[in-house]
Order: C-alpha cells, then sequence, then structure tokens
C-alpha cells in the first residue's frame, strides 16, 4: 500500500516514512499541501495520507476523514 506523508517540518516526515517502511508500505513523501494534493489527484497516486496538518482545518479545506 502506498501511503503519501506530508509536513512543513524536515523531522516528522522523514521519522514517520521510516516507520512505515519498515513495516512495507511504500511512502511517498511531500513537503506542502500542494504538492500533497497534486500527489493525491494522480491515478495511481496513495490512498491513504499522514500530516501534521491541523485537524479543524483539515476538514474545512476538504479532508473526509481522519484517524487518531
Amino acid at each position: 500500500m502506498r501511503i503519501l506523508v506530508a509536513g512543513d517540518n524536515p523531522v516528522s516526515p522523514g521519522v514517520l516514512r521510516a516507520m512505515l517502511a519498515n513495516w512495507d508500505y511504500e511512502v511517498v513523501v511531500v513537503s506542502g499541501g500542494e504538492e500533497a494534493w497534486s500527489a493525491l489527484q494522480s491515478a495511481d497516486g496513495p490512498r491513504l495520507a499522514a500530516s501534521s496538518e491541523d485537524l479543524v482545518t483539515a476538514l474545512e479545506t476538504g479532508a473526509d476523514d481522519y484517524v487518531t
């Protein structure tokens, strides 16, 4: 499964990428919202995304759901 990891902080996405890769996930790391949106809209884009984005902001701007 491909998972998108997005974040402005260069450390957090790297740590999450390493953890997910250890569990045999294919990880796509992007640095910002526009790049994440583009990756998710592509035909072969990841179907799951992880972000450090504020939950309220994410839902107000179109996120469908969240997992805590």
